[in-house]
């Protein structure tokens, strides 16, 4: 099913960086102008002219054009201008507000203007009658203006937040789950989707002092990746190899969906990945995909008993995949469904062959399962019994029918060092959780984040990381 994503590569785009952080802190960032209009004589004048206020961004230069539009007895009612001073002047009174269109150009955001309506009532008692009015330059994430030679962004693009942190979440809005949902909601309200699929989040945690399980789950929700930064020389290599998948993706928003066909019902999907349920098929949301990259789901099946056996092969599972390509992200693109077929005889045939493949996938989820329980009981402080389920892991990988390849002694490899991770309360502490919840991710999303032992790279980021390894020689 994920061949035919394959062929998607050639996908590159230029990546554009945005410091959200240093945007966010200016928040409260306004345009001040001043509308009114001087009386004298027995002529009007109306005006805008910039104001200089606390957190004010004042210059003419910002406003590209003002619209004076009047009451319909006086021609022509509407005028707008271009330059400064921005001003008309006229010897009719009139009791009628009039409307001050002013357009601007946010901060450095190539063409992209932003216009607010304002009505103004002439004063003919005074001299000057004049009022301030402030127009708010960002309100946080959904409204960021675009950056210098950005050429714009499509809503449809490819975009990842990065998340870079060395503490913890302990002012504001501190429970776990809260804070993914409010990154979810933030996500899906700057994409103007429903659903965040389309824009990733991927955390980054300096040092033994910051919450990997708070990280992991904001990345795992929000379709990205946890890397953990142990000391300084790990930054630049992890970045690195985060930006190589992005540049290398084929697919985005890839759905793999299964259905139990007559006779077969599918009882539990082994991912990762986000699933939901409706109508008796089960999907799993798998985000994007990376060039050569592939996805191993598994499933189990429960098969009703047929009262004679078949002479031929008997469908049990109908999968169906959905994905978006780069170069046309608004189409959703389905790939030819794929029925999975069985022998039904009458009785079970012995000494069956387990295909490797199967095999280590089941040594895969039962090793992510042990490294959850794992971290579970570590962190609760029990770390006998964390060892132990790690142990009885590595212990059924060695004993499967798959045991010596190459894929389940890298399994066997991570787990013995997981395990060495949790060795004492100290090691554990100073970096221990970290790594064990890096190498879990690692396992269950099949995607390499940033471990000591690279698993998963694909050959861009094999690449790219071997030429900055090769710049910092």
């Amino acid at each position: 099913l994920f061949a035919g994503i394959q062929q998607q590569q050639g996908c590159v785009q230029r990546p554009v960086f945005r410091d959200i952080c240093h945007r966010r802190a200016k928040k409260s960032s306004q345009f001040s102008v001043e509308i009114g209009n001087l009386f004298m004589g027995g002529t009007w004048v109306g005006f805008v002219k910039p104001v200089n206020t606390t957190n004010n961004v004042a210059s003419s230069a910002r406003i590209t054009s003002v619209t004076f539009t009047l009451p319909d007895s006086f021609t022509p009612s509407t005028v707008t201008l271009t330059k400064p001073p921005f001003e008309i002047s006229r010897t009719v009174p009139t009791t009628a507000p009039i409307k001050v269109s002013i357009t601007l150009q946010p901060r450095n955001c190539n063409g992209q203007t932003k216009t607010c309506t304002f009505e103004h009532t002439l004063g003919f008692s005074s001299a000057v009658t004049s009022h301030i009015h402030h127009i708010p330059l960002l309100h946080g994430i959904a409204s960021l203006p675009v950056d210098d030679d950005d050429g714009g962004v499509d809503k449809h693009t490819l975009q990842s937040v990065w998340l870079f942190t060395d503490g913890l979440a302990n002012r504001g809005l501190t429970d776990s789950t809260a804070i993914t949902q409010r990154a979810l909601s933030s996500l899906a309200q700057q994409r103007n989707n429903n659903t965040p699929s389309n824009i990733s989040l991927s955390t980054f945690g300096y040092g033994s002092d910051h919450n990997s399980s708070l990280l992991s789950g904001l990345s795992e929700s929000c379709h990205g990746q946890y890397y953990f930064v142990e000391i300084p020389k790990q930054i630049g290599s992890a970045m690195v190899e985060c930006l190589a998948g992005l540049l290398s993706v084929s697919a985005t928003n890839v759905k793999l969906s299964l259905t139990g066909c007559p006779g077969a019902d599918i009882v539990q999907v082994a991912t990762k990945f986000q699933q939901t349920n409706t109508s008796g098929a089960t999907t799993v949301h798998v985000g994007s995909l990376f060039a050569d990259e592939k996805k191993d789901i598994t499933c189990t099946v429960r098969l009703n008993s047929l009262p004679t056996a078949v002479p031929c092969e008997v469908p049990i599972i109908k999968a169906e995949l959905t994905f978006s390509s780069p170069k046309t992200p608004a189409v959703c693109t389905s790939v030819q469904p794929v029925v999975c077929n069985v022998l039904r005889p009458l009785e079970t045939p012995l000494n069956q062959p387990i295909p490797d493949v199967i095999d280590e996938q089941r040594n895969r989820i039962q090793a992510i399962k042990a490294m959850e329980l794992a971290q579970q009981s570590a962190d609760s402080g029990n770390l006998t019994v964390a060892r132990e389920h790690l142990l009885s892991a590595k212990a059924q990988i060695c004993s499967s029918a798959s045991a010596g390849n190459s894929y389940c002694n890298n399994l066997v490899e991570d787990v013995t060092d997981m395990m060495a991770a949790m060795s004492s309360t100290q090691e554990y502490n100073q970096g221990g959780r970290h790594m064990a919840q890096q190498v879990s991710n690692m396992w269950g999303k099949e995607r390499s984040c940033g471990a000591k032992k690279a698993r998963f790279q694909n050959r861009a980021q094999c690449a790219m990381l071997g030429q900055w390894e090769g710049a910092q020689a």
